[in-house]
């Protein structure tokens, strides 16, 4: 029997098996593997034997079908011949791949909390420390082996690989790491959750020490892109500050009141995926970020510090985006 997990809500039942589904008639000789405990809808008989094949090609875990799933990264997403392929243009390649499998273990997973209704721990923290994802997921997927080979066949170790992706900056402190690791729980034990942070841009700080003396300066984790976060447009909000609250009376003569004079900013929510070790499962991190404001640049002050104000509207979209942007306050250049 399943282990299940008892809330007040019920008891809500995890399975880390893997089944094999096979559909004679719709599915033809194609085989769509699939986590226990999400039922399978099979598509129109004319569209099954496609999606079926490239459904398996994505998310498939065995050795060949991945070391072509990179390839075919490498050509289409890097635009890069594989004999002249970097050990950077190998890293985008091998984390789009994986981000593949992990998209279908999502999707499985957050159809399977709607369906049976499930409580979710939302976990909210100001820090998210989760270290670099490719290697990780790797261990966790069982891939590990099957890229060191496939580095070993272009001429690279692993090793110089994995160190293409930088730490990301979305904290300084324990109780970054300490959140990142409860979330790592919760997916390995099958439990619905999502986190919720801030996505900085400057979360840490690169040291360097001039005649004795310590330097901070940007750690700039973003400069190449992150491949492991989706931009959620659709679910953005718009966050309001200040103002003040006005009273009136309707046509009705019902009391009504209106928040009136407030600043407001647009916040954009990035998700990642938090997979659980050997597991199916693969919860939500959500971060979210206020968007950088497009400088005037004949408004411009003070130089070229990234930290200063802007006139009229530059100036409020600032001041409300420092929080998302500099996790350290005593690094800026002002």
């Amino acid at each position: 029997m399943d282990p299940t997990i008892t809330t007040h809500k019920g008891e809500l039942q995890r399975s880390d098996k893997l089944e094999t589904f096979r559909q004679p008639d719709v599915w033809s000789d194609h085989i769509v593997t699939a986590p226990a405990h999400v039922p399978l809808e099979p598509p129109a008989p004319a569209e099954a034997p496609r999606r079926a094949a490239a459904a398996g090609r994505r998310a498939s875990l065995e050795t060949d079908e991945f070391r072509l799933a990179v390839v075919e990264h490498l050509i289409h997403t890097c635009a890069k011949d594989v004999r002249e392929a970097s050990p950077h243009d190998l890293y985008q390649a091998f984390a789009h791949t994986v981000r593949d499998r992990l998209v279908h273990r999502w999707l499985a997973t957050q159809r399977t909390h709607v369906e049976r209704d499930v409580k979710r721990v939302c976990y909210l923290s100001s820090e998210f420390l989760t270290g670099r994802s490719l290697g990780l997921c790797l261990m966790n997927m069982g891939l590990y082996e099957a890229a060191e080979t496939l580095a070993a066949d272009r001429g690279f170790e692993l090793g110089q690989i994995l160190e293409r992706e930088g730490d990301p900056g979305l904290g300084n402190g324990g109780l970054g790491r300490l959140a990142a690791c409860f979330m790592d729980s919760l997916a390995t034990l099958a439990l619905p959750a999502i986190g919720y942070g801030i996505r900085y841009d400057f979360g840490m700080f690169e040291q360097k020490i001039d005649g004795g003396r310590q330097i901070e300066q940007h750690d700039n984790w973003l400069q190449l892109g992150n491949a492991w976060e989706l931009p959620r447009h659709e679910d953005a909000q718009t966050v309001r500050f200040g103002g003040r609250v006005e009273f009136h009376r309707d046509m009705d003569g019902a009391l009504r009141a209106t928040w009136v004079d407030a600043r407001a900013v647009v916040g954009l929510p990035y998700d990642s995926f938090i997979v659980g070790h050997r597991t199916d499962t693969a919860n939500t991190l959500r971060l979210g970020l206020v968007p950088q404001p497009r400088p005037d640049r004949r408004l411009r002050v003070l130089g070229d510090c990234p930290a200063v104000n802007y006139c009229k509207d530059g100036r409020l979209k600032q001041k409300n985006r420092g929080e998302s942007e500099f996790k350290h306050r005593g690094t800026g250049c002002c």
